[in-house]
């Protein structure tokens, strides 16, 4: 579960000043998806000021959220708007190796055309088979290498595809931002409190199942069974 923390710190609100209620939700890690947070609307146990409410209700600063989880009841006090938009970093391409596809290309025949032809070619149309001419330029290409400013590692631009692929999502924060999320009321701390040591001191208290019995417990059986 979250744990409560008073700080109010602002965080980049959302647009309009308000935010989706599944959204604030899973934001502030009550629930690990939105979709988890979206069934709890809707079964009633995330309501809005006491009221049962739509999952698109807007969340602004200042509203009184209860939230019942596992049967403890959570009051809490709206302090910050977290959705935050994630774009692509800086300098990402749409080309799954970075850099677009058009500009490694043009790179590609410039250094092939600078590079010359390799040694015993002939750019006669006559000269030699297709297949021929393709190994022999296929060879000077790899001796050569790659073109400056190009990179063959295969993991070169894939944080630029995955950014491209995924476009502007939504992320939450960590932590210690959700917990600037909200205040928890002290008579729902107190509540919650008395509630949790309640169930401990239970738990302490119910006998268990003492588990499978040894081998050793089994002989003393076997011998007392046995017994005259």
């Amino acid at each position: 579960m979250p744990k409560a923390d008073r700080n109010t710190t602002e965080l980049p609100a959302a647009e309009g000043g308000h935010v989706r209620f599944d959204k604030w939700l899973w934001a502030a890690r009550f629930y690990r998806t939105r979709s988890l947070a979206a069934l709890a609307i809707a079964a009633g146990q995330a309501r809005h000021a006491g009221e049962r409410v739509k999952v698109a209700h807007p969340i602004r600063v200042g509203d009184t959220i209860t939230i019942r989880k596992q049967g403890i009841v959570w009051e809490v006090v709206v302090t910050a708007l977290s959705p935050r938009a994630a774009g692509p970093p800086q300098g990402a391409s749409c080309s799954p190796s970075g850099g677009s596809a058009a500009a490694k290309a043009a790179s590609v025949g410039a250094h092939i055309r600078a590079a010359g032809p390799p040694q015993g070619t002939n750019r006669s149309p006559s000269g030699g088979s297709a297949a021929a001419k393709a190994a022999s330029v296929g060879a000077h290409i790899r001796a050569a290498g790659p073109p400056q400013g190009t990179n063959r590692s295969p993991s070169a631009g894939s944080a630029a595809a995955k950014a491209a692929s995924v476009g502007t999502h939504v992320r939450r924060g960590g932590a210690t931002e959700a917990a600037t999320l909200y205040r928890e009321t002290a008579a729902s701390a107190k509540t919650r409190e008395e509630e949790v040591l309640r169930r401990r001191a239970a738990g302490a208290v119910q006998t268990r199942f003492p588990g499978r019995p040894t081998k050793r417990q089994r002989r003393k059986l076997e011998d007392f069974l046995n017994e005259p």
